[in-house]
């Protein structure tokens, strides 16, 4: 299915990847960007990168100037965790999370945003994203009760099968 991104998240969406791939940084796009990155139309609204602590904190370096919130150790509770920032790149906000994970309360067990064997890359140009699988997103937003974003991801299934 072809990117139903539009060209303003396209644009910053790699300016974001080279720096980052530039630095060797273990990341990937998720949320509602992935999402349209892999042509399910929802809601335009930020965009999520995820990534390790260690990259959370270059991204402040790298994009200090971008900055709203600094990166921090954020959590809720059996919710969520990780070290939490907030980023304006040309008015679109830019959440970056290292070691991001929800907490999937039906299973009793932490989720981790990135699991390395749910990863795919897509190509935006000359730029090289990387992002979680639709099964990986539909994972992470049953387990946080995002039953709206759920329904489209397997809506798209059914119709890319039928």
């Amino acid at each position: 299915m072809n990117s139903v991104l539009p060209e303003k998240y396209k644009k910053v969406i790699c300016q974001i990847a080279d720096e980052l791939n530039k630095h060797h940084i273990n990341w990937v796009l998720l949320g509602s960007s992935n999402l349209r990155l892999q042509g399910i139309k929802n809601d335009d609204s930020d965009i999520d990168i995820c990534t390790d602590q260690k990259g959370a904190e270059l991204f402040e370096e790298l994009f200090v100037d971008k900055m709203i919130k600094p990166v921090i150790y954020s959590t809720l509770p059996e919710q969520y965790r990780s070290y939490f920032g907030t980023f304006n790149f040309d008015g679109i906000l830019v959440e970056v999370m290292g070691e991001f994970e929800i907490f999937d309360v039906e299973h009793k067990k932490w989720i981790e945003a990135i699991n390395n064997k749910k990863i795919i890359t897509r190509s935006v140009g000359n730029s090289i994203i990387f992002a979680n699988t639709l099964d990986h997103e539909l994972e992470m937003y049953r387990a946080r009760g995002r039953i709206d974003k759920a329904q489209l991801i397997i809506k798209n299934f059914v119709e890319k099968f039928r």
